[in-house]
């Protein structure tokens, strides 16, 4: 494919790919000032991708390019054109090149991937000219085919012209061998065109970049990012003035994450850590190689050699020694046992949204090391247990639906019923917890005439569902507010013996069983972590819930009567390890519901079919703890213990051989709120 533009201008604009296969090339005034043009969403050249801007220009903008191999641009030839692209990606599996003459070669892209060689050249007066300038400005430039163990270059060559470099983030693919070279060493400071904001190099990867300006050490990065363990660094490491921040890895055992062949200077910078999505399981104790190089300069350290020994600021016990304790708290120099002075310094880092570790920084056998001296939960990791309250409360939402239906009316030949429960609740928690809960059963019971009274069975599938949100204020963080849904599916058995009585009024039994999985989910826009990720997280436990009730009817008159009852309810959910999208796994331990209610109803039939009735009871909450952990560290706890008021009114009716019945519930207390439930029988 080729466009040549001599007088006049050759476009060409394509919504969607351009795909070539070998040989795509732009030729922009080849007689006179004619550009050639492309716009495209995406550009695929299999080979040799080649644009030349001798009396115009020759110019590329795309969402994407990808060339296999050989990608070149070449500015003013034989004139003073120019050879642009821009573009959002551009990916080359081997050989950059950007070429200025007369002309000029520039380049403008969100990302570059570059897996083999990148070469610029400004000013070459060999064809044409000699004050042609080259222009590279990316946010991202990787270079590397990751995994591969190649060897990629970045050659840069300033002549007469102009060489302009302007790179937000210099990334060195995983495992992969990377070296910068420059001929025309006045090029590298930012102010002449060369510059790299942030050198990140990922694991396993060597660079090999040795800058010089005038015979003294320079370095064009303005920060280093080591991002895994194995990185090695070829020659001297000029950190001096620098940001130097670690991304640790969850298998960084023992190995050293920076490798620096030459020395490490250190003077004046700034060291961070931060955690992977992966993270280490770390505990008070525990160390991280950082850097071994053949010497260590940094700030109030001596430079040591690599077999010098230095003393280690804990005990036995891995707690802070009394010297390394004061060091921690108050900066004061401590001296190793043979007298150098040393200042030891301490550096917070937080792995994801949940843990923040205090590692204190030092010196043994030559290489720079941090200790974990402490660990602590970051105060708003208690939204996540509050998640599995309104799981219980969904549950206990059925639970309350099969004990509360007052299976009364089944006969001998045996009914379909469905009850239907909906309302919205606050659980107070230590903050609270605002739920949405549906709740649906759907059985098949009948009754049986046995010599103690009457019994009735049944068996019974449910499902419950909702929504909620979470409220927490914390000192020092603020408001945080989480949501998520709840969905269970599950089943049971109902029973109800009613005992042979007398005019005044009979005793009666209860009881049910349920068996099921309740699922939930929680995230929260207020817990992100330093790589901008909303925590959250899902999970999917089993749940086992028993009822039992006692109580007694007695005669107000012929058409009312009064119902005194007692009953517990116990549910259980089983604990489960779940994992943060942040990364940090929260070890959810089993957790119970075991309420007691009392309470008193009155009813009076208005008609031979029709009755209304009123209620109220007092339940208690003895267990609802949820408990929690990250990193064997507790999370603070949210209860659901305490005393709730409920208040209730309803009307039920009979017609033919079918019954229905509606309440609603009024709650104040530990919980709060109001539902509604409509409870309906067919006979066959």
């Amino acid at each position: 494919m080729t466009l040549e533009a001599r007088i006049g201008g050759a476009d060409v604009e394509a919504r969607f790919v351009v795909f070539v296969k070998e040989n795509m090339k732009l030729l922009g005034g080849q007689k006179a000032n004619g550009n050639a043009n492309v716009k495209a969403g995406k550009i695929s050249v299999e080979k040799d991708m080649t644009l030349e801007g001798r009396m115009g220009n020759a110019n590329v903008k795309a969402d994407e390019i990808s060339v296999k191999e050989n990608m070149r641009l070449l500015g003013g030839q034989n004139g003073n054109g120019n050879a642009n692209v821009e573009a959002k990606g551009i990916f080359v599996g081997k050989d950059m090149t950007l070429e200025a003459h007369a002309g000029g070669a520039n380049v403008k892209a969100g990302t570059i991937f570059v897996k083999k060689n990148m070469t610029l050249l400004s000013g070459d007066g060999n064809k044409g000219g000699s004050n042609g300038s080259v222009t590279l400005r990316a946010d991202n430039l990787v270079i590397g085919n990751a995994n591969m163990k190649d060897t990629a270059n970045i050659t840069l060559i300033k002549r007469n012209g102009a060489l302009n470099f302007d790179v937000k983030n210099l990334i060195v693919n995983e495992n992969c061998y990377a070296k910068i070279s420059l001929d025309g060493t006045e090029a590298w400071s930012k102010s002449s065109g060369v510059y790299f904001q942030n050198l990140i190099l990922c694991s396993g990867s060597t660079f090999g970049g040795i800058f010089t300006v005038n015979n003294a050490r320079y370095t064009p990065f303005d920060s280093y990012t080591i991002l895994g363990k194995g990185v090695r660094f070829e020659g001297d490491f000029l950190g001096n003035g620098k940001k130097l921040r670690f991304l640790v890895p969850a298998d960084v055992g023992d190995d050293t994450m920076l490798t620096v062949t030459g020395n490490a200077i250190l003077n004046g910078g700034d060291i961070d850590i931060a955690f992977d999505k992966e993270a280490p399981d770390l505990s008070v104790g525990d160390r991280i190689v950082l850097v071994k190089a053949n010497t260590i300069e940094i700030p109030n350290y001596q430079s040591l050699q690599g077999a010098h020994p230095v003393y280690l600021f804990l005990n036995g016990d891995k707690s802070l020694s009394k010297a390394a304790e004061d060091t921690h708290k108050n900066g004061d120099r401590s001296s190793n046992k043979n007298g150098d002075k040393q200042r030891t310094q301490t550096i917070t880092s937080t792995q994801g949204v949940s843990v923040e570790y205090t590692f204190l920084k030092f010196m043994d056998g030559g290489n720079l090391q941090v200790r974990v001296v402490d660990m602590r939960l970051i105060p708003s990791t208690k939204a996540f247990s509050e998640a599995t309250i309104a799981a219980i409360g969904a549950v206990n939402c059925a639970i309350d639906l099969a004990a509360n239906a007052g299976i009364q009316n089944f006969t001998e030949q045996g009914r379909i019923f469905t009850v239907f429960s909906g309302g919205t609740s606050r659980y107070q928690s230590g903050s609270h917890v605002d739920v949405n809960e549906f709740a649906a059963l759907i059985g098949y019971g009948k009754k049986f005439e046995m010599s103690v009274g009457k019994f009735t069975a049944a068996a019974f599938c449910e499902g419950v569902f909702g929504s909620y949100k979470t409220h927490n204020t914390f000192a020092g963080i603020g408001d945080v507010t989480g949501s998520g849904d709840t969905k269970g599916f599950g089943g049971g058995i109902f029973c109800r013996l009613d005992f042979n009585g007398s005019e005044k009024g009979h005793f009666y039994g209860e009881g049910t069983a349920h068996i099921g999985k309740i699922n939930y989910s929680f995230g929260s826009s207020d817990m992100v972590d330093a790589a901008g990720r909303k925590a959250s997280y899902s999970s999917e436990d089993p749940y086992y819930g028993l009822h039992g009730s006692l109580g007694y009817i007695g005669k107000i008159s012929d058409n009312a009567h009064w119902d005194l009852y007692g009953k517990c309810l116990l549910m259980h959910k089983e604990g489960k390890i779940s994992t943060l999208s942040t990364g940090e796994k929260i070890v959810f331990k089993d957790a119970s519901s075991q309420r007691v209610i009392a309470g008193l109803k009155l009813a009076r039939f208005v008609s031979d079919t029709t009755k209304i009735y009123v209620g109220g009871a007092h339940s208690y909450e003895f267990a609802g703890k949820i408990n929690a952990q990250i990193q064997g560290l507790d999370v603070e706890t949210p209860s659901l213990r305490g005393s709730t008021e409920i208040l209730e009114v309803g009307i039920a009716n009979k017609w033919s051989d079918n019954f229905v019945d509606f309440a609603i519930q009024g709650y104040a207390g530990k919980r709060s709120g109001i539902s509604a439930a409509i409870y309906l029988e067919h006979s066959f």
